[in-house]
């Protein structure tokens, strides 16, 4: 079966991904990055200049700088299933950074079969098991349709400049680093998971879901390296998830 196509937009950093097997004539969308750079000072999508290109095995490639701040790197390997995202950041700037990050959206808005405003079939991990994201309490900010979580293993939502700045993330919660969403006949799924991960995004008004990439701390010229993993499979939440494991653990390497 043909891998799944990925499209850069033109003059930006957002894509287009057609042609999914298991969502026939559905179409699905992101950026990539939506921000990216240190948590305390991320530049975000529209003020970095960004190119698309190709490498000679055909895999879309993404590069973009803000000029004496970042430099990155973002390349999409497709399957018939999923579509892998390696993002390489190097911090240009003259400073250190305590963490850094890309925002990576992964939308299902333009996706019939399985788009969900409500969040009625978004699922999120909790101790290993899935769970309704509704069951997780909810913290209302200046933007009700948003909210963000810390994740297993990370550092508190308090502690990450770029989140808190968003005053939507609940305390005492952190989840399994991927979010998912159920198709609406039940027997398909979307998700997004990174590896390692700094925190999770969801917008109900683009139903859109995020699984931060995290570098970590990087210093004066280094980079860092992170993997954001698409997925768009015929099975339902729970039997993709036990795959989930099996591909991803463990999510901090």
């Amino acid at each position: 079966m043909a891998p799944i196509t990925v499209r850069g937009i033109p003059r930006g950093m957002g894509v287009h991904i057609l042609d999914v097997p298991a969502f026939p004539g559905n179409a699905f969308g992101g950026a990539f990055p939506e921000s990216i750079g240190d948590s305390a000072r991320s530049f975000w999508f529209g003020t970095i200049k960004h190119e698309w290109s190709a490498d000679r095995e055909g895999r879309l490639i993404g590069r973009g700088a803000q000029p004496g701040e970042v430099e990155y790197t973002v390349t999409f390997t497709s399957t018939d299933e999923t579509v892998d995202i390696v993002t390489e950041v190097t911090n240009t700037s003259g400073k250190a950074w305590k963490q850094s990050h890309a925002f990576n959206c992964f939308s299902a808005g333009g996706a019939r079969d399985v788009r969900d405003h409500d969040c009625l079939r978004h699922q999120v991990g909790v101790k290993g098991m899935p769970t309704p994201l509704l069951r997780i309490p909810r913290k209302f900010g200046p933007r009700p349709t948003i909210q963000l979580y810390a994740v297993e293993n990370g550092p508190r939502w308090q502690d990450i400049p770029f989140v808190a700045n968003f005053q939507c993330s609940p305390d005492g919660v952190a989840l399994e680093p991927w979010m998912a969403i159920g198709s609406k006949d039940g027997r398909r799924t979307i998700a997004v998971a990174s590896k390692p991960c700094l925190y999770l995004f969801q917008n109900m008004e683009y139903s859109c879901i995020h699984a931060a990439a995290s570098f970590g701390p990087l210093e004066p010229g280094m980079t860092g390296r992170a993997l954001t993993r698409l997925w768009f499979v015929r099975q339902p939440v729970r039997e993709w998830y036990a795959r989930m494991k099996t591909e991803m653990l463990p999510f901090t390497s």
